[in-house]
């Protein structure tokens, strides 16, 4: 069993959900940088809570961002 982030995304196109397996050195520090699509997920260490970065398309706009840490663990 893994250890992973929900994500859930709503831009103006779509909801989308996926999930972003975590290495063990993720899992640990809690922090770790998720692609997908023309967005960059990361964690903010000086305020402490998920951000969104757009890299690519300006027109594509986020709405709502959802990060949760899924143990799967003992």
């Amino acid at each position: 069993m893994s250890n992973y982030l929900r994500i859930e995304i709503e831009d103006d196109v779509d909801i989308v959900t996926f999930d972003y397996l975590l290495t063990e050195d993720e899992w640990l520090s809690s922090r770790c940088t998720v692609h997908y699509n023309d967005y960059e997920i990361y964690f903010d260490e000086e305020e402490s809570k998920w951000k969104r970065h757009e890299i690519v398309k300006e027109s594509k706009k986020i709405k709502y961002l959802r990060v949760e840490f899924i143990w799967c663990g003992d």
